[in-house]
């Protein structure tokens, strides 16, 4: 956005933040409905146009009593229009996820992502797949720490169940 409004001033992109930003927060967001700027501070920014002095009224509690009243209903607004959004988008993700069964002694692979490593013990060089393991029963794993395999080897990870992919276990073709 900086590049388009500078245009062949590129060495005076400073000049152009401030514009930058102002359409940024005066620009409608898909997700919510309303700008950034009307969600912060409960009403539209002020454009050229809008910075002629009007003169104040004085309104006293009834007009911090509504302005409390449009904050709340704002806000509601936007909570079930970020609802609506991320059920979409959940709904879209969901359409290609595919549910995987295990019956119980199935031979599994586990795969094990990034983020289930505590912080500084994780390494790139380190095996992200472990395998194989037979399948506990679904309702034993949801009980016992090993994510249900029957071996931990030791191993000191975060357990948790949402950061690990159960497979089929297959051999290398090679072998």
């Amino acid at each position: 956005m900086v590049r388009s409004i500078c245009g062949e001033k590129s060495k005076q992109w400073d000049f152009a933040l401030a514009q930058a930003e102002f359409a940024y927060n005066s620009a409608v967001h898909s997700a919510t409905g309303r700008s950034p700027f009307s969600i912060v501070y409960q009403k539209v920014p002020r454009h050229a146009i809008n910075l002629i002095k009007l003169p104040k009224t004085y309104k006293g509690n009834a007009a911090a009593e509504s302005m409390t009243n449009e904050v709340q209903s704002m806000q509601q607004q936007v909570h079930k229009k970020l609802e609506v959004t991320n059920a979409k988008y959940k709904k879209a993700v969901d359409k290609h996820l595919k549910e995987r069964l295990f019956l119980e002694l199935d031979v599994v692979m586990v795969f094990l992502r990034k983020e289930i490593f505590y912080v500084g013990s994780y390494n790139k060089l380190k095996p992200k797949k472990y395998g194989s393991y037979k399948a506990k029963d679904p309702k034993e794993r949801l009980k016992e720490p090993g994510v249900g395999s029957d071996r931990t080897n030791g191993r000191h990870e975060n357990r948790s169940i949402l950061m690990i992919t159960i497979g089929p276990f297959e051999l290398p073709s090679d072998v």
